[in-house]
C-alpha cells in the first residue's frame, strides 16, 4: 500500500528528528523502497544509512555509501561520523574539517547525537583547529553545553595536552552523570589516581567494581569487567576472576 509506505517514512523522519533513531529505524524498515516515490525511496535509504551510523547495531560497521546522500555536505559530516564511531579520529576530523560549517544545518537531535564523537576524534587525532570549532557548537548546543559528554571531553583534551589537574576538574564533573559519558569520566579518574600511585591494586579493584555497579550497558561494561579480572588474576584472586567472567559472559555476551 503506497500511502501506508508514505505514512511509515513520515513517522520515520519525524523520530529521527528528535534523534529517537530506533524507531526512526523500525519504521523505516518496515517498508520497502519499492512501495515508495522513486524520490521518497531515497529519502528511506539516506535515513537508514545516517541511522545506522548514529546507532550501530552490534558488530555492525557503519559507512556511508555516496549513493545513499543526495547532497555532499550531509555525507560528508556522517562519513566523518562513521569513521569516528569506528575509530578512525584522523579520517574522521581531515572529513569533518572542510564541513564543520554544515553541522548546524542538523536538527538539534541529531547534533546532540554526533557531536560527543566528533569531538572525541578530533582530539585524539590532535586537530585542536577541528576540536576547538567542535566546542563551539557545544557551548552553542541548547543540551549539549552543560553536559557529562562536554566535561569528559575537555577533560581528555587537558589530559592529552598533559594537564592533569585541569582534566581532574572536567572529569570531577562529569562523573556524578548516569550516562555513558560520566561512566568514562569515573573510570578516567581512578586510572589517574592509579598513575599518581595513590591507589592499591586491591583500592583500584573495588573502586572498578563500583563503577561497574552504576553503568552495565554495552561495551562500556563489559570492559570495565575485564579490567577488573585483569586485576584480579595479577592478585591471584583465581576465584574473584572467574566469577567476574561468569558475570560477564551471563550479562554481556
Amino acid at each position: 500500500d503506497p500511502s501506508r509506505a508514505v505514512m511509515h517514512l513520515e513517522l520515520a523522519e519525524a523520530y529521527f528528528e528528535k534523534g529517537l533513531i530506533l524507531e526512526a529505524w523500525s519504521f523505516a524498515e518496515d517498508i520497502s523502497d519499492e512501495a515508495l516515490p522513486p524520490e521518497r525511496a531515497a529519502t528511506r535509504r539516506q535515513l537508514l544509512a545516517m541511522a545506522a551510523i548514529l546507532d550501530p547495531r552490534p558488530g555492525a560497521k557503519p559507512q556511508v555509501a555516496d549513493t545513499a546522500f543526495a547532497d555532499a555536505p550531509k555525507r560528508a559530516v556522517f562519513q566523518a561520523l562513521a569513521h569516528a564511531r569506528a575509530g578512525r579520529a584522523t579520517q574522521a576530523a581531515a572529513t569533518l574539517a572542510a564541513h564543520i560549517d554544515d553541522l548546524p544545518s542538523l536538527p538539534v537531535a541529531i547534533q546532540a547525537r554526533a557531536l560527543p564523537y566528533l569531538l572525541l576524534a578530533a582530539i585524539e587525532a590532535n586537530d585542536w583547529t577541528t576540536s576547538r570549532a567542535l566546542e563551539v557548537a557545544f557551548q552553542d548546543h541548547p543540551v549539549l553545553a552543560n553536559s557529562a559528554a562536554f566535561s569528559y571531553l575537555l577533560g581528555h583534551k587537558a589530559l592529552e595536552n598533559g594537564g592533569r589537574l585541569r582534566a581532574f576538574d572536567h572529569f570531577a564533573a562529569a562523573s556524578g552523570n548516569a550516562d555513558k559519558w560520566g561512566h568514562h569520566a569515573r573510570l578516567q579518574m581512578v586510572d589517574l589516581a592509579v598513575a599518581h600511585g595513590s591507589v592499591t591494586a586491591t583500592e583500584h579493584e573495588h573502586m572498578l567494581m563500583r563503577i561497574y555497579g552504576a553503568w552495565r550497558l554495552g561495551p562500556e561494561a563489559s570492559g570495565t569487567l575485564l579490567r577488573i579480572e585483569e586485576l584480579q588474576m595479577q592478585q591471584d584472586n583465581r576465584l574473584g576472576a572467574l566469577q567476574t567472567l561468569s558475570t560477564l559472559m551471563t550479562n554481556h555476551a
